[in-house]
């Protein structure tokens, strides 16, 4: 299906950062990506020194998040030296980095259960505070870098059958969280509640709070701003590209370890949801100027 109404260009235009910002930009993406395989090497996947206050069903689902950054942190490395070498490689893959790793640092900083299980991990408090604000900075480095970039108009027909699929499983996917929410105010209590009640609200409020409202935004600007936002769209496929492929990680990791809150409706509707995401961020690159 044609999702556009004009052939493509060769090459992203010029820079919108100077040359100091630009490395600025490429050498917090370097160091964010050496962090995030250092976590993913020092942790509970490799046995490592590195432990984490949390729940085994916490723990399965950290060591698929590991397995995640373990393809997510050279893949930063490589876009930082990209980005010095002024490719569009460099300049796509700064954009998609930001909400990521401010994802990650705060729910990996703020979301174990300390006094309930032993871990260290505040040992690695300055690594994720340097994801967090490296995080904060690379979204106005990549709001000003693409800011006079254009995308191709996309086909009504295209918007109306993406927009349909992804606002389904977007709303199951509310629903399933808002589902676990209403019973633990219900009766105290859900699947996984009891064992780490941190990371159940933590995760529930960035979902609930961020990831589904900024995914519906994204829609919305797509499809009502022909052509502009892509810089803001970078940066929100780029967080849903990681999320899906760490949700996904952390759900095969439960399920490989036997996770008694694993559960295979929610993992299809996780499976679903990073389909759809790997096609919208397809016609995205095919509609870029």
């Amino acid at each position: 299906m044609n999702v556009s109404v004009q052939e493509p260009s060769s090459a992203i235009q010029p820079h919108g950062l100077t040359k100091a910002e630009q490395c600025f930009a490429a050498l917090a993406m370097m160091i964010s990506g050496v962090i995030l395989l250092g976590m993913a090497l020092l942790g509970p996947l490799w046995n490592g020194p590195l432990h984490y206050a949390t729940s085994p069903s916490g723990m399965a689902q950290l060591l698929g998040q590991d397995v995640a950054n373990l393809f997510i942190g050279p893949l930063l490395v490589w876009g930082g030296i990209q980005l010095l070498q002024k490719k569009e490689r460099g300049q796509i893959l700064m954009g998609m980095a930001p909400l990521y790793l401010l994802y990650y640092g705060l729910s990996v900083g703020i979301g174990m259960e300390w006094g309930r299980y032993e871990g260290n991990s505040h040992h690695a408090f300055p690594a994720l505070l340097f994801l967090i604000i490296s995080g904060v900075l690379l979204i106005p480095a990549t709001l000003t870098e693409f800011r006079s970039h254009k995308l191709r108009p996309f086909h009504r027909r295209f918007l109306w059958i993406y927009g349909s699929i992804l606002s389904l499983f977007l709303l199951l996917f509310s629903l399933m969280w808002l589902g676990e929410v209403f019973e633990v105010l219900r009766t105290g209590s859900s699947r996984g509640y009891a064992e780490s009640p941190v990371v159940f609200w933590v995760i529930r409020y960035f979902d609930l709070g961020i990831t589904i409202p900024l995914a519906f935004f994204s829609f919305y600007v797509l499809a009502t701003r022909p052509g502009q936002g892509l810089g803001l769209q970078l940066l929100c496929y780029g967080f849903f590209l990681g999320m899906a492929l760490s949700v996904n990680a952390m759900g095969f990791s439960m399920l490989w370890n036997q996770d008694g809150d694993f559960q295979w409706g929610g993992q299809i509707i996780f499976i679903i949801l990073a389909l759809i995401v790997f096609s919208g961020y397809g016609a995205l690159r095919r509609g870029m100027k």
